[in-house]
């Protein structure tokens, strides 16, 4: 075992079931460490040991696996390096029948209850023919009382900064009583985690006051890749118009990235404060609401420096919108097709879903490609409509060859392209909304 910095610990063990209590005290120690409570620690320790009793039933014999336990502030996760050849990733699917006729269905119980012990989890492949597999368990905040109102006064002038822990959590509870109408990203009803998040770098904000310290606006962004940052705002809290405030909240956020490798700036949710002077339209998608009313959100975008261009990989069904889309926004893409051609695949694909319920939202990703994509993505939407989940999107990084093959899978399905990323992902990130079965 070994520690790489202060956030992150590393086991790398044979797989023996001797080793499982040295794997089980593993998980359960790091995850104390890095801050998880007692519930919390003992889902993650749960879920990793039955992932490794599964390895030991089913691997190689001596073969040696890593684990890593590491924060991301708000959360922590734990990420097992293993062969493609040795885990059945089918379990980790939401609607994965259970068996008990036979041993096989009998190891891959633990499987079912690992996946569904976590909040989270995610797989990708390597070159090497090795896979990571990430269970991931949010620690858990208080959400804000919605029926305590905050009063704020107007403010003649104001001044930006980046907010201390206490105005961060102002502006939390100010968000989401001035624009509780609107489509808020669900972590701004938790002011503990937007706290835990800016602390860990995973999220940034700038906040306006007047000159007493009175709150009168915000704007948070987050990094979600390499060269893509999103924001969130600008946020204005009771203030009259003519201010300036919303564009200046927007430059400071535009200032902060202006020395980085950031090459485009998104924003998913704007409100009616948002200035998108100089911003391009990605698209547009359906919320629905609690009543089941659709209402129409837009999407923009700006490049702060000039897009490099990639190859994207698609799929025929899709070709059209791609070049359409790419042609409209001015991004230089050079599109791929991927399609099969007789080539062995996996029996079964995975999916993960990111649910969130107070929202009545669902957003399934690709995990691993298999010969039944097309029912499997059946059997995630009626099992999520059955659920009372309104609002469901599918998400593909179409810089993966692999999860273009999905998109074949979608459309029969009542998927609908809906808008680009642009590197967003490893590459661009194609957002699909589902509206319903195939005529």
């Amino acid at each position: 075992m070994n520690r790489g910095d202060a956030s992150e610990i590393i086991l790398g063990v044979q797989v023996r079931e001797a080793f499982i209590p040295l794997v089980v005290s593993f998980a359960e120690k790091g995850a104390h460490g890095l801050g998880l409570n007692k519930d919390e620690a003992l889902r993650l320790t749960l879920a990793v040991e039955e992932v490794f009793t599964y390895l030991c039933r089913t691997a190689a014999v001596d073969h040696r696996v890593e684990i890593s336990c590491a924060s991301g502030g708000h959360f922590v996760q734990l990420v097992f390096t293993l062969p493609t050849e040795e885990f059945q990733m089918r379990p980790f699917n939401l609607t994965t029948p259970v068996s008990l006729q036979d041993e096989a269905g009998l190891d891959e119980i633990g499987l079912v209850l690992a996946a569904r012990l976590v909040d989270r989890f995610r797989m990708s492949r390597t070159k090497h023919q090795t896979i990571t597999l990430t269970l991931i368990v949010e620690k858990t905040y208080p959400a804000l009382v919605p029926e305590v109102s905050l009063a704020v006064q107007q403010v003649s002038s104001f001044s930006v900064h980046q907010p201390h822990t206490e105005e961060l959590k102002l502006a939390s509870h100010l968000i989401c009583q001035y624009y509780h109408g609107d489509f808020l990203p669900a972590f701004l009803s938790y002011p503990g985690k937007v706290v835990d998040m800016n602390s860990s770098g995973g999220l940034h904000a700038a906040v306006a006051t007047g000159p007493t310290g009175t709150m009168a606006g915000a704007i948070l962004w987050q990094q979600l890749s390499k060269t893509t940052v999103e924001c969130f705002g600008p946020y204005v809290f009771g203030q009259p118009p003519g201010l300036g405030l919303r564009e200046e909240l927007l430059d400071a956020c535009l200032h902060a990235l202006a020395r980085s490798h950031v090459v485009a700036l998104i924003n998913r949710f704007p409100t009616q404060d948002f200035p998108d002077t100089h911003f391009e339209l990605l698209g547009s998608f359906s919320i629905h609401g609690v009543d089941g009313s659709p209402k129409q959100s837009k999407a923009w975008f700006r490049l702060l420096h000039e897009d490099p261009g990639c190859t994207v990989w698609g799929h025929p069904d899709i070709q059209e919108f791609l070049r359409s889309e790419y042609q409209r926004l001015v991004l230089p893409r050079h599109i791929q097709l991927a399609s099969s051609e007789g080539e062995e695949q996996a029996a079964y694909s995975v999916i993960s879903a990111d649910v969130d319920r107070v929202q009545a939202q669902a957003t399934l990703q690709p995990a691993w490609p298999g010969r039944d994509m097309s029912e499997n993505v059946s059997r995630h939407v009626q099992l999520l409509l059955h659920e009372g989940l309104r609002n469901l999107f599918f998400m593909v990084d179409l810089s993966q060859a692999w999860q273009a093959a999905f998109i074949g899978a979608l459309l029969p399905n009542g998927f609908r392209p809906c808008l680009i990323l642009p590197h967003a992902g490893e590459g661009d990130l194609l957002l699909f909304q589902f509206e319903g079965p195939a005529a």
